[in-house]
């Protein structure tokens, strides 16, 4: 995990992270 989580406009909250070969991807939910 790289960013976060955190909240963004409108409530949900995202995640930035890289997998084990250095792509990087982000992860979008609502909060439990």
């Amino acid at each position: 995990i790289m960013h976060g989580p955190a909240e963004v406009p409108g409530g949900d909250h995202i995640v930035i992270a890289s997998d084990p070969q250095g792509a990087l991807f982000s992860l979008v939910g609502k909060p439990a």
